[in-house]
């Protein structure tokens, strides 16, 4: 697929699937996205931080493999859990740190050959 559609298109892609498969999530008592609701302003930020999330776990994939994809889902997740992800403000936030590492991180990647 990343052939076919480049990088960049994909996390798009990824980051709309991951917010589509966690929309039931709204619905189900005593989950994180419960709590935000669906359309009100935490609801919709949550929504939209799936695409730099995408982003960053591609990155971590593309760089380190499978595990440093899994330790960046698993390091936003806390983030979110101990910065009380609730608050509007402190999404904010959460996504601007993530496009910033995302934008910093486009800028770095070296595309051609690794070393062995």
């Amino acid at each position: 697929m990343r052939e076919k559609l480049g990088t960049f298109r994909v996390c798009l892609v990824l980051g709309v699937t991951w917010a589509v498969w966690h929309l039931p999530l709204v619905f189900v008592d005593g989950t994180v996205q419960h709590d935000l609701g669906l359309a009100t302003p935490s609801g919709v930020l949550f929504a939209a931080s799936n695409i730099p999330m995408a982003m960053l776990v591609t990155a971590a994939y593309g760089r380190a493999g499978i595990a440093a994809s899994i330790a960046v889902h698993f390091a936003v997740n806390t983030t979110m859990i101990l910065l009380a992800v609730e608050e509007p403000r402190v999404q904010v936030m959460i996504l601007g740190v993530q496009a910033l590492t995302v934008t910093v991180l486009l800028l770095t990647h070296r595309t051609g050959r690794r070393r062995p």
